[in-house]
């Protein structure tokens, strides 16, 4: 039964028509197949190597990281980005629904409200950037580090990660793992770049350190139409030991259940009072996650990997 499961979820990443399925993991150490570089711009710190600073002591995955320089604190009125090719037409594209999950770990420690890292996204070929975080209409909704700040948005007026990042469901400092989706709608040349800005005023801070970026293509399920309604998010997406389920809403959650691609229920609660759902007994795989709230039933598609 386990080989099915395994035979199941790997069926949902496989060539669909002439379209190939990306499943890559840039670890700054093994090599991978997509296009990636750090931007050669005059103020850029990021570089690839090993981290020994104190905060930042190591990398993610031993021993290479993407970091904000290896040692030392970041410097003032540095822009510093790292662009990843996510989508080009020329993999082919199956039409319909497409999308890419971006999952990242990281470590963040910037002036609060003043420095920070952000993500922007293409869907022109690089012609035109946005803020992953201004666009609900091609994902599901993000948000930078709702554990910290309700509004982080930095010197220059960009959200972004900011201050000291804090664990998963957790007041301790420490590695965050956070994901995004991007949805095409049609044959796009995509990207997303990880940029890093600091204003005019020494902070003695380390910066951003940024490992084993996992880049999934997968069916977006009409997520223009359906996932901006819903009242709710879910992250990490994937999950490895926590999922975190944040209302959008205001209101109860009842009924709430996770299964697998067999019909098979992992979680359920009447009521669920919570935000947070321990996933560390549950295969790596691919679940439907259900819950209600006022008289509609929700879905969402979740991933469990890492186990």
């Amino acid at each position: 039964m386990k080989k099915l499961l395994l035979l199941i979820a790997l069926l949902a990443f496989v060539r669909v028509g002439n379209a190939q399925w990306i499943d890559q993991t840039i670890t700054f150490e093994n090599p991978d197949t997509l296009l990636h570089f750090i931007e050669n711009w005059p103020t850029n710190c990021f570089q690839d190597g090993v981290p020994s600073k104190v905060f930042f002591d190591s990398a993610y995955s031993a021993p290479m990281a993407l970091v904000t320089g290896v040692s030392g604190a970041y410097p003032v009125n540095s822009l510093s980005a790292f662009t990843i090719k996510i989508f080009d037409p020329a993999w082919g594209y199956g039409g319909g629904d497409y999308g890419v999950l971006v999952s990242y770990w990281h470590k963040y420690d910037t002036d609060s409200l003043h420095d920070g890292g952000y993500i922007l996204y293409s869907l022109d070929g690089g012609t035109s950037w946005a803020n992953i975080s201004d666009s609900p209409g091609h994902y599901a909704p993000f948000f930078y580090d709702p554990e910290n700040y309700a509004n982080p948005v930095i010197t220059g007026g960009m959200a972004a990660y900011t201050g000291k990042s804090r664990m998963n469901n957790s007041a301790q400092a420490g590695w965050r793992n956070d994901s995004f989706r991007i949805c095409f709608l049609g044959p796009q040349t995509a990207y997303v770049r990880f940029v890093f800005s600091s204003d005019s005023i020494p902070s003695n801070r380390e910066g951003w350190m940024i490992d084993n970026i996992h880049v999934l293509q997968e069916i977006c399920e009409g997520v223009p139409k359906t996932q901006t309604g819903n009242p709710f998010t879910v992250f990490p997406n994937p999950a490895r030991e926590y999922l975190t389920l944040l209302l959008l809403k205001q209101g109860p959650v009842s009924d709430l259940s996770i299964s697998d691609v067999m019909g098979r229920t992992w979680f359920r609660a009447g009521m669920f009072k919570g935000n947070t759902i321990d996933v560390r007994s549950m295969p790596d795989g691919i679940y439907l996650l259900q819950a209600t709230m006022g008289d509609t039933r929700y879905t969402r598609k979740i991933m469990v990997s890492g186990h």
